[in-house]
């Protein structure tokens, strides 16, 4: 499975994730801008950008460009199936297998 999205603060940025790698591209400077530090554990099924522009949430973890630090996200029992950022109140939403759906800020 692949997921794809740009960055839409800039617009300039693109993050592709394809089985379980991420890597966001400048779409204007045709150029790969970064690649995480390591794969995934599992196939990525959802990727998300935060509304400022400096993180990238997967299924499991959230990626601030600024630092290239990831950190997990411990935040459902099952798998993460869905994530969306909703520009009007800032916020990302993640639905699980798990039969939740969590607002993060």
């Amino acid at each position: 499975m692949e997921e794809s999205g740009f960055n839409l603060r800039s617009g300039q940025l693109l993050a592709v994730a394809a089985r379980s790698i991420i890597n966001i591209f400048d779409v204007e400077k045709q150029a790969n801008l970064h690649s995480p530090p390591k794969d995934h554990n599992s196939e990525i099924n959802c990727i998300c950008w935060d509304g400022s522009g400096e993180y990238l949430a997967s299924m499991q973890e959230l990626w601030s460009l600024g630092d290239n630090q990831r950190n997990p996200i411990q935040a459902h029992e099952g798998l993460i199936a869905a994530l969306a950022h909703s520009l009007f109140i800032g916020m990302i939403a993640s639905a699980s297998h798990d039969r939740y759906v969590k607002l993060w800020k």
